[in-house]
C-alpha cells in the first residue's frame, strides 16, 4: 500500500538526465513496469491501476522529450558518454516505444522531434539487433571489467531478454549475456577478476575494484563478501547462464588450467 501510494502520487518522477535522457536509475523503473504492468507483466496486480498509469505517464514524459529518431538510426559504435549511460538510456528508449505504442492514449502521439512510437520502436529494435552482433564480434564492453560501470551496463541489458517483444532480439540478448558471464567466469580465479579493465577504481566502494558485483548473486562466489548493489535485475530475471558457464564460475578448483585471449572492444583495421 505504501509503495502504491508513492507511485500514485505526484511525488514520483521518472528520473532523467539532461544529456542522456533515461538515466541509470530509470532502468529500475522500467523493470518494475515490465514486471508488474497489467497488460504484459508476469507479476500483474502488485501495483494499482493508478500507479501503473502514472508510470506510463512519466515514461512518456521522458521519452517524448529525449528520444530522437536520428539518434536511434546511428551506427552502433557512435554514442555519447560511456557504455553504462548509453545502454541504460537506449534500452529504455526501446522499451518505452515498445510498451507505449500499444496503449491507446499514447499510440497516436508524437515525440518532440515529430517521430511516432512505431517509428521509434523499429529504429531501436533494428539498432539493438545490430548492436549485439557488433559487440559480440569485436569486444563486449568499453568499461571492461569495471565492477560498477560494467555492472550498470549489464543491469540495463537484463531488461531486453526479459521484456522485448521481438523473439530474435530476446535470443540475441540472452546469448550476449551468456558470453558476458562466460568471460567473467573465465577471468575469475577465487572471485578476483583478471583480464583487461577500464574505469576500475581500486579501493572504491565496490569490492576493492577487482570483482564483479553480480557474480556473487548468480554464482554464490566463494571466498568473498559483496554489497548487493545494482543487482535487482539479476534477482527478478528469468535469465540464468548456461550450466557450463555456471560450473566454470563456481568450481574454481576443478576447472583446470587453460589460456584465453581477451581483446579491447572496437572495430579493427582490415589486414
Amino acid at each position: 500500500d505504501e509503495i502504491n501510494h508513492f507511485f500514485e502520487s505526484d511525488k514520483f518522477q521518472w528520473s532523467a538526465n539532461p544529456k542522456f535522457g533515461f538515466s541509470l536509475f530509470g532502468t529500475s523503473f522500467m523493470r518494475l513496469y515490465g514486471l508488474t504492468n497489467q497488460r504484459t507483466g508476469p507479476m500483474k496486480g502488485l501495483l494499482s491501476p493508478q500507479a501503473v498509469a502514472n508510470l506510463e505517464q512519466e515514461m512518456w514524459r521522458v521519452a517524448r522529450t529525449n528520444s530522437k529518431l536520428s539518434e536511434g538510426q546511428r551506427e552502433v559504435w557512435d554514442m555519447e558518454g560511456s557504455d553504462n549511460h548509453h545502454l541504460s538510456s537506449k534500452s529504455c528508449d526501446l522499451l518505452a516505444a515498445q510498451f507505449l505504442r500499444h496503449i491507446p492514449v499514447y499510440s497516436s502521439q508524437t515525440y518532440d522531434d515529430g517521430s511516432t512510437l512505431a517509428q521509434q520502436y523499429e529504429a531501436r529494435r533494428s539498432y539493438f539487433l545490430k548492436w549485439f552482433d557488433a559487440r559480440a564480434k569485436r569486444g563486449q564492453f568499453v568499461e571492461a571489467g569495471s565492477p560498477s560501470y560494467q555492472g550498470d551496463s549489464i543491469n540495463a541489458l537484463f531488461n531486453i531478454p526479459d521484456f522485448a517483444e521481438d523473439p530474435i532480439l530476446r535470443i540475441k540478448a540472452e546469448m550476449y549475456l551468456d558470453l558476458a558471464y562466460a568471460v567473467i567466469a573465465e577471468e575469475t580465479l577465487l572471485t578476483t577478476r583478471g583480464g583487461p579493465k577500464s574505469r576500475v577504481k581500486v579501493g572504491h566502494q565496490y569490492d576493492g575494484g577487482m570483482s564483479d558485483r553480480g557474480y556473487d548473486v548468480l554464482f554464490d562466489a566463494p571466498g568473498r563478501s559483496y554489497e548487493p548493489l545494482g543487482v535487482g535485475a539479476h534477482s527478478t530475471s528469468s535469465y540464468y547462464p548456461p550450466p557450463a558457464v555456471a560450473k566454470l564460475a563456481q568450481d574454481t578448483s576443478e576447472r583446470g588450467t587453460y589460456s584465453f585471449t581477451t581483446r579491447w572492444p572496437g572495430p579493427a583495421p582490415a589486414r
